[in-house]
């Protein structure tokens, strides 16, 4: 049962697309705001 229950498990989990991973963050200080974000995808608007 446990070794089906895996090969289920895997099969669903090789089936999903790469998925791209991203950061942001947003840090308050007071009055004072830093943003900032990774570019290990394409650069967009925003």
């Amino acid at each position: 049962m446990v070794k089906r229950l895996l090969f289920s498990l895997t099969l669903v989990l090789a089936a999903q697309p790469v998925l791209d991973a991203c950061t942001t963050f947003c840090v308050r200080a007071g009055i004072e705001v830093l943003f900032g974000r990774n570019y290990d995808f394409e650069i967009g608007d925003g």
